[in-house]
């Protein structure tokens, strides 16, 4: 399964999208409480974090 890019406005946020649309919450790369919420930031954010632990699928 791909990761979910998930924009991140607070922990509380991501563990209730993580919930209601079935998403294991491990699968959530996670960004928020290292930079906070970095709003358009957070994509290329969470790509390089996921690229840098290894996390991204090969394509």
């Amino acid at each position: 399964m791909p990761l979910p890019d998930v924009l991140q406005p607070s922990v509380p946020f991501v563990r209730t999208f993580s919930e209601r649309l079935g998403v294991r919450p491990d699968a959530v790369v996670p960004t928020f409480p290292h930079t906070g919420n970095v709003a358009a930031a957070t994509l290329p954010l969470q790509l390089a974090l996921a690229s840098q632990h290894n996390r991204l699928p090969r394509a």
